[in-house]
């Protein structure tokens, strides 16, 4: 029995491997799913002493010099890896324990030259920039207070 399965099996398997259906591939999302990609062409400010633990460096943009939405493009330093990273805004000062606090809004995943709209109410009270893994449910680091319109 043991014969027949060791010539069997392998038989069985390359021919089950040959026989599957290839997956479906489609070259575009449909209309509904597809995001409104915003173009944040103005540059506010960059900045890199905000995030005291990590060095991650913030650019602030918006959709046009002086007017339109905001956004942050975060990058990090070349040594820097951490699994699944997604990062939120928490309005207000307050000082956040070793969780993501309640009111935080999650504006994305973190990856390197892409934007992130901030919410809209972001332009009017001060906020944090909190990065979060996933993977290891932990907070990887949290900015100091920014304010994005100047007083």
């Amino acid at each position: 029995m043991v014969m027949v399965l060791g010539v069997v099996l392998p038989v069985v398997c390359v021919a089950g491997i040959a026989a599957r259906k290839s997956a479906p591939v489609t070259a575009a999302l449909p209309v509904g799913l597809v995001a409104p990609s915003l173009a944040f062409a103005s540059i506010e400010w960059e900045r890199s002493e905000l995030f005291p633990k990590t060095g991650i460096q913030i650019r602030l943009r918006r959709e046009s010099a002086g007017s339109g939405r905001y956004a942050v493009e975060l990058s990090g330093p070349k040594d820097f890896v951490k699994p699944d990273m997604i990062v939120y805004w928490v309005a207000g000062t307050n000082s956040i324990a070793d969780s993501v606090p309640d009111n935080a809004q999650l504006l994305g995943g973190f990856s390197p030259a892409m934007a992130l709209p901030l919410p809209m109410d972001a332009a009017h009270e001060a906020g944090r920039l909190l990065v979060y893994s996933l993977a290891d449910q932990e907070i990887v680091d949290l900015s100091k207070p920014i304010t994005l319109q100047k007083p």
